[in-house]
């Protein structure tokens, strides 16, 4: 909140120069929002420096929030409704700066759990992502939030584990977005694959956090080369 003003112009000035990098949210199979954007400086652990490179305010101010494991800005176009959907874990809050809040309730706004409420811009919004929620915007222009998690305190010791978990579980997801016959899996072969996944996201948060080595980032160039 304290540095609302400096973080809403460096985003607005990144969206009016590079709006073409900001993609559409992954979402399951069968169900494609275009109108639902956003863009990773951190995500579950990982860190995306090519990303970061951009927000030299930004990184400096969210660098000092205790147990941060993830930054983003979403984007909501005009008359777009998000399917309502739920988050993997009840072990991180998620926090929502208002950047852009074009409106207010109940032509703008998000529900969760069994409760509504609108964005406020320069304000924050806390929510649990393992509650039922989703997000509307039937107004004429784009809304814009900066999402900040943090690990709950309760769980800040097992924070490499439970962020390879969610990583892995975010993996699976878009595999089987991709390929429809991994959906047909029985639960006990997806949860042993789901470990297998774990091991490699473990390492390459370890490696980043403790070595200052950025594996996803290799990967990452390794794969536009290919």
């Amino acid at each position: 909140r304290d540095n609302y003003w400096r973080i809403k112009e460096e985003i607005l000035a990144f969206y009016e120069k590079n709006s073409q990098l900001i993609k559409p949210n992954n979402t399951p199979a069968k169900y494609k929002e275009d109108g639902w954007k956003n863009f990773s400086l951190y995500a579950f652990g990982i860190r995306f420096d090519d990303h970061i490179s951009y927000f030299p305010v930004l990184e400096s101010v969210i660098r000092q929030i205790p147990y941060l494991i993830s930054a983003q800005f979403a984007i909501l176009e005009p008359k777009v409704r998000v399917k309502a959907h739920f988050g993997d874990t009840n072990a991180i809050i998620r926090s929502h700066l208002g950047i852009v809040v074009p409106g207010k309730y109940p032509e703008l706004g998000f529900r969760n759990g069994s409760e509504e409420r609108c964005w406020k811009e320069g304000d924050v919004l806390a929510i649990c992502i393992s509650h039922r929620h989703y997000v509307w915007n039937y107004t004429d222009h784009k809304r814009i939030v900066l999402i900040i998690d943090t690990m709950h305190p309760e769980y800040v010791n097992k924070k490499y584990f439970i962020c390879s978990g969610l990583l892995a579980s975010q993996s699976m997801k878009i595999l089987a977005s991709k390929y429809q016959l991994l959906k047909k899996f029985p639960k006990h072969a997806t949860i042993i694959f789901h470990k297998i996944f774990i091991a490699p996201f473990f390492i390459m948060l370890f490696m980043q956090d403790k070595l200052n080595i950025n594996l996803f980032r290799f990967i990452m160039r390794l794969r536009k080369k290919i």
